[in-house]
């Protein structure tokens, strides 16, 4: 027997399995770092849309992105043939906004506002590189 697809249904606010919207982003201020997670896999992950990268580029400005994994699917549209099949990675890139991935622990974070540190390898014309992420809360900074 074929079996049916299921997700499972989303409290009030939760972005289980959804596009995640400038709405549910709307704390990042302009020149942010942005670091994105959440505690879902597979077909329950949020993602990020073209939409709301767009709008974290030219509203919010921001300097840089990184995601936990798993967490927030944003690499592929596996409806779309290669080499457009990436166009998160494309609309951030074409921007020069460094992405980071995938980043472990980010979750352990308790405040919205850190300090982010990534420390990359120090090589000559090198594309892509392993980073030493640190995250900092500041003193004084609301916790959860």
């Amino acid at each position: 027997p074929k079996k049916k697809f299921w997700l499972p249904k989303a409290e009030p606010g939760d972005v289980r399995g959804k596009e995640i919207l400038p709405d549910h982003l709307d704390h990042i201020q302009k020149g942010d770092i942005v670091l994105m997670t959440s505690p879902f896999e597979g077909l329950e992950q949020p993602w990020l849309s073209a939409r709301t990268t767009e709008w974290l580029i030219k509203d919010r400005k921001i300097k840089m992105i990184g995601f936990g994994y798993p967490g927030i699917e944003w690499q592929y549209d596996l409806k779309v043939a290669a080499p457009n099949n990436s166009p998160i990675r494309r609309l951030l890139l074409g921007a020069n906004i460094p992405i980071v991935h995938p980043l472990v622990n980010i979750e352990t974070l308790k405040s919205d506002r850190v300090f982010y540190y990534g420390m990359p390898l120090n090589v000559p014309k090198l594309e892509a590189s392993f980073v030493r992420a640190v995250a900092f809360v500041p003193s004084g900074a609301e916790t959860s």
